[in-house]
Formats: C-alpha cells, structure tokens, sequence
C-alpha cells in the first residue's frame, strides 16, 4: 500500500498499522487510536 500511495502527493497521516498471526487487545487498541486519529483529521 505505500508503495502504491507514494506516487500521489499525500501525506502520511499516522503511523502504520501492521498485525500478523492472532489479534490482540493490544492490536484492537491501536487500530481504535488509528480510527479517532483518521475521524479527527477528516471532520470538518
């Protein structure tokens, strides 16, 4: 994916998420943080 999203003149607008094998609360915490963060910078 960033690969592919290097070539647009966008910005990264937080860290990457990555999970392999079992998701874990610790995951599940990260991906919630990652959704508020993504929700604040696209309101309005």
């Amino acid at each position: 994916m960033l690969a592919i999203v290097q070539a647009l003149p966008w910005t990264q607008a937080a860290g990457v998420l990555e999970v392999v094998g079992e998701v874990d609360r610790h995951h599940e915490e990260a991906a919630y943080e990652l959704g508020g963060t993504l929700a604040a910078l696209l309101s309005p």
